[in-house]
């Protein structure tokens, strides 16, 4: 990152706000209480619970059949075996997937490490972390680009994302892709900005008149080609239809090209020895055509790492050599569903929507009105700039209007879709603060009127999205609104049956259910079971809804016991 005054002053300061998202996305990861209010989360919990990374030692029991002693970690050849493999969906009952393997091995494999059997649980908790390193990848990219100060606002801004707040409370693959998307992201902004290093210039050296193996295998643009390939086919791995940001990288060498090499390709080199003569037609010729070669390799690079790393670790995609044909047969049905050409009941809701759906909800609600006005105002801002010459800010600022545009434009145009750009839209409402403060716009007695009117606008939206974010926060703080709801009917509307406890918090009734055709008889006693949903000394129980269908007055016993057909001895209480 780039150098600059108190620099280890904002890295505390976003420790501080890496810790305020850390509460904001790890807190109430428990809401719902495992009742599947999310339907993607619902259909990758079963999946995630029916898959194993260990195998049997012995090979002719099952997996599910082995006893923990019995059991080993699956070999790596085991792993990649797309025909067996217990990691692969469609050898564990599901014939359709069409999510990454990668999010669901990371949390199968840990859940395992860990013998954590609340898969889900586990799944949410992965979702809160791969958002934080979102958030961590955002300030490290934003302070390369803007610096440290602006790093810092977007990171809180980000950090206060109603958006991403949610869907941290949930398991689903949208904030994996978001985490090795922004890994990737990072690698470009340094290709971006790396200064060109194609040979050494001094008093005793002369320029490489061919591009050498280890000068190319240890040039950071090369190196930098083959971080950002693993990291966007890890993001392929954990979500297909991230496979746009691919353009990033020759986007990122094109961007530098007309920017800084052009110019530095066409200046001739200074020999600096004592002759000072300058470079040769030849040398310069010779360092043009290495520039070119150093970029061709460093895409090829790129891309062979790409699909090295989604072919690792999107394994079922494959099977051997070639394509897996159920994994491609199942992309082209969701895209089927996708556009709307499938008539699904889940599909009704997208019908007649305006392309504007996804901005609305956006800004309204993903965001929050204060910082989604501010957001669109630097994106706009922003885009100005560019038309004004100052390039260096399109390749995000591209990347963030294509990809918006295109998810705006699809059948389902839900704002979850648009999660890749949400933390690029807290940098430029960020970036757009710290540049009004910078126009110095001068009043009467030289009062700078755009550095007052950032600062309360910064700590005006700064506010609002705080409460906004604690607001919605609030919400997995409560019971989620069906449950709490059941638990109101089961304390106030009478059951069949109702054993009502004596406890510390003071009383507390439990409804049991009664068959609708059944009938309490001295030949034939009814007996049920129950298990005690509270501490406390059980007081009464209460018949809600009985009818006494004989002609004399009947009498009614009550026997509580933990064993059937009781004793004397055996019998807690009875009661008539």
């Amino acid at each position: 990152m780039n150098r600059e005054k108190h620099s280890l002053i904002y890295d505390i300061l976003f420790m501080l706000v890496f810790l305020l998202a850390g509460y904001l996305r790890l807190t109430g990861v428990n809401w719902g209480e495992a009742q599947h209010q999310h339907p993607d989360e619902n259909f990758l919990a079963g999946v995630l619970g029916s898959l194993r990374a260990h195998a049997c030692v012995d090979e002719t029991i099952p997996v599910d059949s082995c006893p923990p002693e019995g059991q080993r970690w699956m070999t790596i050849g085991e792993y990649f075996n797309s025909g067996t493999s217990t990691l692969n969906p469609y050898n564990r009952g599901y014939s359709f997937f069409v999510y990454g393997n990668l999010p669901m091995t990371i949390v199968r494999v840990a859940a395992e490490a860990t013998n954590q059997l609340d898969v889900k649980l586990l799944g949410r908790q992965f979702s809160a972390l791969a958002d934080l390193f979102t958030i961590f990848f955002l300030y490290l990219l934003v302070s390369r680009m803007y610096g440290r100060k602006v790093g810092l606002l977007a990171s809180l801004f980000s950090a206060l994302t109603v958006m991403q707040i949610q869907q941290s409370h949930f398991f689903t693959t949208d904030l994996f892709v978001n985490t090795f998307a922004f890994l990737a992201i990072y690698f470009v902004v340094e290709i971006l900005n790396r200064k060109l290093v194609l040979s050494r210039v001094g008093a005793s050296e002369t320029i490489e008149p061919r591009l050498t193996f280890k000068f190319v295998v240890t040039n950071p643009l090369f190196l930098l080609s083959l971080g950002f390939g693993f990291a966007f086919g890890m993001a392929m791995a954990s979500k297909v239809n991230i496979y746009p940001l691919a353009v990033l990288l020759p986007g990122a060498f094109a961007l530098r090209y007309f920017m800084t090499d052009r110019h530095e390709l066409e200046t001739p080199l200074q020999q600096g020895d004592e002759q000072g003569e300058n470079e040769s037609v030849i040398q310069q010729q010779s360092r043009i055509t290495n520039y070119w070669l150093l970029v061709v390799l460093s895409l090829i690079i790129g891309g062979f790492a790409a699909f090295l790393s989604f072919r690792i670790f999107q394994p079922y995609a494959f099977d051997g050599l070639l394509p897996n044909e159920q994994w491609i047969a199942n992309i082209q049905e969701q895209r089927v569903q996708a556009k709307g050409d499938a008539d699904l009941p889940w599909n009704l809701q997208w019908a007649r929507r305006s392309h504007l759906y996804s901005f609305i909800n956006l800004t309204t609600w993903g965001l929050g009105l204060p910082l989604g006005i501010l957001a669109w105002i630097g994106f706009l801002y922003m885009g100005w700039r560019i038309l004004k010459g100052e390039w260096r800010h399109a390749l995000l600022w591209g990347w963030t209007a294509v990809y918006f545009f295109w998810q705006s434009l699809q059948f389902n145009p839900t704002m979850r879709y648009q999660l890749p750009i949400y933390p690029l839209l807290a940098m430029m409402a960020a970036w757009f603060v710290f540049e009004l403060a910078g126009l110095n716009v001068q009043t009467f007695k030289r009062f700078n009127l755009s550095k007052t009117l950032s600062v309360i606008i910064g700590l005006t939206v700064v506010a609002l999205t705080t409460a906004w974010a604690f607001a919605f926060h609030s919400i997995y703080l409560r019971d989620e609104p069906r449950i709490a709801a059941s638990r109101w009917i089961f304390q106030n509307v009478p059951g069949p049956i109702n054993v009502e406890y004596q406890t510390t918090d003071g009383n507390y009734s439990q409804p049991l259910p009664f068959p609708s055709s059944g009938f309490v008889d001295a030949g034939f006693p009814y007996d049920t079971t129950f298990i005690a949903n509270a501490d406390g000394l059980i007081d009464s129980v209460k018949l809600g809804f009985a009818a006494n269908t004989s002609a004399s007055p009947s009498t009614v016993n009550l026997i509580l016991s933990n064993v059937p057909d009781p004793t004397p001895d055996q019998t807690f209480a009875t009661a008539t």
